[in-house]
């Protein structure tokens, strides 16, 4: 369960354990941001401490997404500098690849061993601030995971999930693809991991863990209907190939 709440003048988030079986995901989420600083330094990903066996606390930081910026630039000011904001997110994402990725991901287990490869660093996990981009989410690091992997769930979440009605004028996924030179290859690696992530974490939660507060639940559910539609809708013409 995720809070925010005030903490005397400052604003907290919270992750709680609801049950004794959710604790080792809370020692997770710590375990996480202790390998992420080592990768992109402490000050591009948000604070985390451990209270107590249940909970973890995040520094609240204000800021704009980075998606919401990229897209914003691209509604705004048109393909090229979209583009152009767009690689400079895809350059940050490049910083945590691992010299040895596997394209047989096992998602049932965490090792330890390997370079740890945050798979949901998508552009609206991170906020863009004025000292630069921080890593806001970081509950799911699998070693080795190959970066043309996280790139595209990260752009499925951006283009379908998060920003469609301001990008589908500006550009599309293909588009996408071609710029940051995405293979067929690599769209199949994409297919394979991306079930086999859904198998192992349940296949709902991939959509459900972008509830926004303060959200009617039928408008949620609603929105991520729309936007799982889109995403199989262009999985299931891959498959036609």
């Amino acid at each position: 369960m995720t809070l925010i709440e005030r903490d005397g003048g400052n604003t907290v988030v919270w992750k709680k354990a609801l049950t004794p079986a959710a604790q080792p995901h809370i020692e997770k989420i710590f375990l996480n941001y202790k390998m992420l600083c080592a990768v992109y330094g402490k000050d591009r990903v948000a604070k985390a401490e451990i209270t107590g066996e249940d909970a973890v606390r995040f520094d609240y930081i204000e800021g704009m997404s980075w998606g919401a910026r990229i897209a914003e630039v691209g509604y705004n000011q048109g393909k090229e500098k979209f583009f152009s904001e767009l690689r400079r997110y895809y350059d940050f994402l490049q910083e945590g690849k691992s010299v040895q990725e596997n394209p047989e991901v096992d998602f049932s287990v965490q090792p330890s061993d390997g370079k740890m490869i945050n798979i949901d660093l998508h552009p609206d996990n991170v906020l863009y601030t004025a000292q630069g981009p921080v890593i806001i989410d970081y509950e799911w690091l699998y070693a080795d995971a190959p970066i043309a992997f996280v790139f595209q769930r990260a752009m499925f979440n951006f283009y379908y999930n998060f920003h469609h009605s301001l990008l589908e004028n500006v550009t599309t996924m293909e588009e996408i693809w071609k710029h940051f030179d995405v293979t067929e290859d690599d769209k199949h690696c994409y297919m394979q991991l991306e079930k086999a992530f859904s198998d192992a974490v349940g296949a709902d939660s991939f959509m459900e863990r972008y509830r926004k507060e303060n959200v009617c639940l039928d408008d949620v559910l609603s929105l991520k209907k729309q936007a799982k539609k889109r995403i199989l809708k262009y999985i299931f013409g891959l498959t036609r190939r």
